[in-house]
């Protein structure tokens, strides 16, 4: 959504690649890292937008940190 990208912009988010899920079930929004060096950037991040933020080494190879909207993003 252009409210989700103006927000991680807001918070010197890089954003490199926009697209769907495999699902339009999601619940909740969520970051997501893959390294555990980027925990605590993923976890403030995850903070400033009111994301939780979880661990998962097959997230996207090309980004430090995947933002999945989920039904509870209200901008």
């Amino acid at each position: 959504s252009i409210e989700m990208q103006e927000l991680l912009r807001e918070n010197d988010a890089n954003i490199t690649v926009i697209g769907n899920f495999r699902s339009f079930n999601v619940i909740q929004t969520r970051v997501i890292y893959k390294d555990a060096g980027t925990q605590v950037e993923a976890a403030r991040l995850a903070a400033a937008i009111g994301a939780h933020v979880i661990k998962d080494e097959l997230v996207s190879p090309v980004a430090d940190f995947t933002v999945l909207i989920g039904r509870d993003f209200s901008q």
